[in-house]
């Protein structure tokens, strides 16, 4: 296969029988904004949360041209969200001796739907004289598609005089179907 690749948001492909073309574009982003609580229960004994508000929505366009008849395809998917998301952790802190000490800790991150939409769309026409004729077009609008997976976690470290830390962690995401 002979494949000439060009710079910038899309690709041109070569091949023997004819050419076609790619391009993509796309826009936005995801955010987070949270504010965080911790509260020392004992001496060595600590528990927090974090509660975010997440939002945004992004937007990605592909379009395919094959060959001198100039037939198009032409796909667009937005997604957007704006939910909140809530995470609690507790801490548990052990002190040896007085260079030696155990944090062993917990976190857990509340599962749930994410209110958003997803849009997919989908075009395929032709193109002749600077005019576009649609085949066929087909669109989707799908609510709330996005969740957030119910999410455990463990840690524990080992710290030496303030100057050394090793640790573990593990995490578990516990995703459901739909």
């Amino acid at each position: 296969r002979d494949t000439d690749r060009s710079r910038g948001l899309g690709d041109v492909y070569k091949r023997q029988n004819g050419k076609w073309a790619e391009s993509y574009n796309g826009d936005g982003g995801f955010h987070q904004v949270f504010v965080g609580l911790g509260y020392k229960v004992f001496n060595n004994l600590s528990v927090g949360a974090n509660f975010s508000y997440l939002y945004g929505d992004i937007t990605h366009q592909s379009m395919t041209a094959i060959g001198a008849t100039d037939t198009r395809s032409i796909k667009l998917d937005k997604f957007s969200i704006s939910d909140y998301k809530l995470d609690f952790g507790l801490q548990y802190t052990y002190k040896l001796n007085k260079k030696n000490t155990i944090n062993v800790g917990a976190v857990y991150t509340l599962g749930h739907t994410l209110h958003g939409d997803a849009y997919k769309y989908h075009q395929t026409g032709t193109e002749s004289n600077g005019s576009i004729y649609v085949q066929s077009q087909t669109g989707d609008t799908i609510p709330n598609p996005f969740k957030m997976p119910h999410t455990f976690g463990a840690g524990l470290t080992y710290v030496y005089d303030n100057r050394l830390t090793i640790g573990v962690d593990y995490t578990c995401l516990l995703y459901t179907s739909p």
